[in-house]
Parts: structure tokens; sequence; C-alpha cells
């Protein structure tokens, strides 16, 4: 019985029971489509999280907080960056102190509050910081101010209502003025505003920022602080380690490691998700197989139906001869149809479904919460892999169901199948 002949013989018993067929290739559907439905949210909700986390943070910036030594936590101390300048694949290392006490910044009549930070301004621009308009500072005296500086500085004239600056604050000479905590002036100096911080990806945040060069002649002034007659220093608030290329960011942050520092990095926090994700999404993908198995159920009473009726069609082909192993075959090749017909259409339903999903749950979202930022996120992502995956899984339990039925076919006794009516 050559392959055509074994096919057109299942085809054509197939369509002797068109209800039969469709409710079990119904089920089949339904279990594949919900497996991979379910699944998707754990891949959507992934490729969302890694998405964000890739437009708003630097691929290649090593953030170190600090060095363990034994059982002892410790400041990164000057002795610590020389030590980390050793080090290969290393494009800047960007050291920032901020300034603790109140910092004021005015120009003309305009004044307003500021966070002031001391870095080295040359591996500030090595390491790829981004200005909006002109140039790094080559001077003591030139400073750079973030993007939304000029809003928070207001006219001070009590006799009309504050206005915010308008205009462009590049080339403007300003003056920065330190308080201590009695409001007294501790540090008074004038700079020139030479660049322009770039505009901040997330649109929530707000950087009114000055970075001054940390050779400053004032440096200790500003960094440092008397409590009960005792001066503490306070230095490397920010200490960020620029890779060449986000390729060396994991070589170099397992050597930072081994030297006992403690750091954070964009990898390893996708790295950490990518872990949890993995078993959330095996999770989801478990869940769904059930769905499959109980869809299983209906192809083994459609395959056990089957052989019931087709008895005496399976002892006159066991009368002529026919080889068990082919009338196996038969049975399992019909059950194989029925689940390869439910992946195929079960996987349409579930693209479509996803489809649905991304587009109105944000929408709904954005309705209820008034959170715009929910377009943003996709609610569920079908990659090929879940699709062989499901499909897989799908054909398996199908060939699986049918087993018994087409095994059972093989032991049906020619007499007795001969003897039974039509």
């Amino acid at each position: 019985m050559q392959f055509n002949d074994q096919f057109q013989y299942v085809k054509r018993n197939m369509g002797k029971n068109r209800l039969r067929l469709f409710m079990t290739v119904l089920a089949t559907t339904m279990g594949c489509a919900f497996l991979i439905v379910l699944a998707s949210v754990g891949f959507g909700l992934q490729d969302s999280i890694v998405d964000e986390m890739m437009q708003h943070q630097i691929m290649n910036e090593i953030s170190i907080y600090g060095r363990e030594e034994g059982e002892d936590w410790k400041e990164v101390e000057e002795s610590d960056i020389e030590e980390i300048r050793q080090l290969e694949h290393i494009q800047a290392i960007v050291t920032r102190s901020h300034v603790r006490y109140p910092v004021e910044i005015s120009v003309g009549s305009y004044s307003g509050s500021v966070t002031t930070q001391l870095t080295n301004l040359e591996e500030e621009e090595k390491s790829g910081y981004s200005l909006l308009d002109g140039r790094f500072p080559e001077q003591e005296n030139e400073i750079i101010v973030g993007y939304h500086t000029n809003e928070i500085l207001y006219d001070s004239d009590e006799n009309e209502e504050p206005t915010s600056y308008q205009g462009s604050l590049l080339n403007e000479t300003v003056t920065l003025t330190v308080y201590d905590w009695e409001e007294d002036i501790r540090y008074e100096e004038e700079f020139v505003i030479v660049g322009i911080g770039a505009e901040p990806e997330q649109e929530w945040r707000h950087d009114s920022s000055v970075f001054i060069s940390e050779s400053m002649s004032g440096r200790e002034i500003l960094l440092s602080e008397e409590i009960d007659g005792e001066v503490y220093s306070y230095e490397l608030d920010v200490i960020s380690v620029y890779a060449t290329d986000a390729q060396q960011v994991e070589g170099l942050s397992n050597s930072l490691k081994d030297k006992g520092f403690m750091i954070d990095s964009v990898s390893e926090r996708i790295d950490g998700m990518s872990l949890f994700f993995t078993a959330l999404k095996t999770g989801l993908i478990i869940v769904g197989t059930v769905a499959v198995v109980i869809a299983s159920i209906g192809i083994f009473n459609t395959m056990t139906m089957a052989v019931t009726e087709r008895t005496q069609e399976i002892g006159i082909m066991k009368a002529i001869g026919a080889d068990p192993t082919v009338i196996r075959r038969l049975f399992l090749m019909e059950s194989a149809i029925i689940g390869l017909l439910g992946v195929v259409i079960g996987v349409i339903l579930s693209y479509a479904i996803s489809f649905a999903v991304n587009w109105i749950i944000p929408r709904v979202l954005v309705e209820v919460t008034e959170t715009p930022e929910f377009m943003d996120v996709t609610f569920s992502a079908i990659p090929i892999q879940l699709v062989a995956i499901a499909a897989f899984i799908s054909m398996t339990v199908a060939i699986v169901s049918g087993i018994r039925p087409a095994k059972k076919a093989t032991k049906i006794h020619v007499l007795s199948a001969l003897r039974r009516e039509a």
C-alpha cells in the first residue's frame, strides 16, 4: 500500500464524520492557541522591559558602588581608580562628587537652585556625554549646565510676577553661590557656561545639573563639612566605568567583580531579568501544555470511536494480507493530521489574538490610568521559537493520543471482525 494510497484512505475516513472531526480539531486548536498566547505574555513583557532599559540606559556603562575587603565594605578611593585603569577595554572612568550644600546659580536678576557636581570633564567627554550646544570646558572657570537649567531660573524682582529665563544660557557668565546650613555664604565664584547638556531621553527627567571641573581651586570647601568640630570630606559619589563597546561589558564586569568591586550594569540587570523571565515562560508553557493534554482527550476518543466503527473494514484489510504495521500507521497518520490541523489553525488564531491584545489593552489602560507610556508596552510577543515549541508539544501529544487506538486496531481478530454486521 503506497503512501499516497494510505493518505487518501485516511482522508476519506476523516470525512465520514465531519462534525466529530471539526470538534476534535477545534479542541486541539484551542489548546495550542492557549499555550502560545499564555506564554507570549512572558515574551512580550520581557521584550518591553529590556527595550525600555536599553533605550534609557547606556549599554557600555558599569557603575561601581564600593569594594569588599573580606567581610567588610569600603568606599572606592583614588588608589582603587588607578587599579581599575590598568584593566583592558576601558574607554573612560567618570568620577563625580556631589556638593551637598544648597547651591544657587544666578545670571542678572534671574536665579535658581541647582544640583552641582565636580567631575573630570575630560573623562565625561570620552564617556560619550552628549551636548545640545557648545563645547566641553577647557578652563577652570568654565562649566556645563543641564538641558532644563534655564527653566529653574526666575526673576527675583518682587514687584512683578516671577518669570523664567528666556533664551539660551550658552556663553553667559553666571554666579555660583554655595550656602552652608545656616544660610551663610560658604563659596561664591563666577563661571562661564560653555556647554548645554543634551535633552534627557526620559521625558520625566528634569536635568538642571551643573558640572564643574574637579580640579577647581575651591574643591575642598565644596566637598567638606564640619560636624561637631570634625571635618568630613565627601569624595567619589558616582563612579562609572565605560567599556570600549557593549560586547566588552560582561568581561570587564567579571574582572571588576574578581577584584572585589560591587558593580551594576545594564547587562547585569538584563541577565538577572532573563533568569526570572525564563522561569516565568517555562511555567506558562507548562500551564499551556496542560490545556493541550486536555484537548488530546478528544483525539483519543475520536480515534477510539474510529477503530470501533471500522472494525469490519480492518478485518477485511487483515484478511487480504495487510501488515499490522500499515494498519497502525493509518490510525497514527489520522491522529497526526488532526494534530497538524489544530497546530496550523491554532498558530494563526494565536497571532490574531496577540495582535488584538497589543492593540486593545494599551488603549484601555491609557484611557483608565491616563498614562500614555502604556502605548509603548508589548503585552504579547510570539517569537518563532515559541511557535516551534507549541507545535512540537501539540503534535507529540496528538500522536501519543492515537497510539493506543492504533494498537487496538492491529489486535482485532479477523473472524470476529468479518462476522460483525456493517
